[in-house]
């Protein structure tokens, strides 16, 4: 098939797809290293009337899990921490855990813990609103009893990753931001990439918009500060792709280190990953998690 033949009958998917559902973002398909398919659609300010563009950086949401999974792993291959010890050894003496719980329980949504995220509280309408103290924030709402055992069931929680942040910044002496950044981004070029704090300028930044029935708005607020670990990086088309590569190609950890980080777990889930067969194609990983409507396809093995 002729390369402009697969170029039109993608973008004939698409279009038909964008006549069913909004979309705002970049989409690109890339085979062998070589892009089949590339192109922006919406807007990255509805306001000011700017378009997305190929380069358009946007929040990549719960994957950001997958990086702050692999920095842990970066950690314990160098032997700066074991992820089979309990968490509590390596986190700051005023954030401590059931001893339980060790640091593959957080990786794996199977530690237990309570989960906030289940708006029976004022987390979102209240306390979202404040200023930011990560002390005060583990106190109130990450500091209560274990719902059950670890590694009983697998329960998707945000909580596990906080933790892992948490963990980066007190093994390390650095901020978690800056240990991503040091330790991935720039080794592997993604200058695109960066920790949305809710505060700074973010270079090609688009904006987040919802659909309110029939209505476009902007999204409601959220303090990335809260989402440490679990969410906040920002990141365009071009970076996520080395990323893949990084990936694919197991360049930077050990390989026992990839296989422990590939391993499938409960509930499909990897570490910062999903396993899942697609049509029979074979095994395929998830980037994100669907239910955030952020997640891509992509095959590494």
């Amino acid at each position: 098939m002729l390369m402009q033949e697969i170029r039109s009958k993608i973008d004939a998917y698409i279009n038909e797809y964008l006549e069913s559902w909004d979309f705002y973002g970049v989409i690109q398909v890339i085979k062998n290293d070589d892009i089949l398919f590339e192109n922006a659609y919406g807007y990255a300010n509805i306001e000011f009337g700017i378009k997305n563009n190929i380069s358009s950086c946007f929040s990549i949401a719960s994957m950001t899990k997958q990086f702050t999974a692999f920095a842990i792993m970066l950690l314990h291959d160098k032997g700066v921490l074991d992820i089979d010890k309990p968490a509590s050894l390596f986190l700051p003496g005023d954030m401590k855990i059931d001893k339980s719980i060790t640091i593959h329980h957080l990786l794996s949504h199977t530690s237990g813990l309570s989960n906030f995220y289940n708006f029976e509280n004022d987390f979102f309408s209240g306390y979202n609103r404040m200023d930011y103290s990560k002390n005060d924030f583990f106190q109130r709402y990450i500091n209560k009893e274990p719902v059950f055992p670890p590694d009983v069931k697998y329960d998707y929680n945000n909580v596990n990753y906080n933790l892992l942040a948490w963990i980066i910044e007190n093994v390390t002496g650095e901020r978690y931001e800056d240990y991503i950044r040091n330790s991935i981004f720039l080794p592997l070029n993604m200058m695109n990439s960066d920790i949305d704090d809710g505060c700074k300028i973010i270079k090609n930044r688009s904006g987040n918009y919802v659909k309110d029935f029939d209505v476009i708005i902007k999204s409601p607020y959220y303090n990335e500060k809260f989402s440490i670990g679990a969410g906040a990086i920002i990141s365009n088309c071009d970076d996520l792709y080395k990323w893949y590569i990084c990936l694919r190609d197991r360049k930077i950890l050990s390989q026992k280190a990839y296989n422990r980080f590939f391993n499938e777990n409960k509930n499909n889930y990897c570490y910062g990953l999903e396993y899942h067969h697609v049509y029979g194609t074979g095994r395929l990983l998830t980037w994100g998690r669907p239910s955030w409507n952020k997640y891509l396809y992509a095959e590494l093995f």
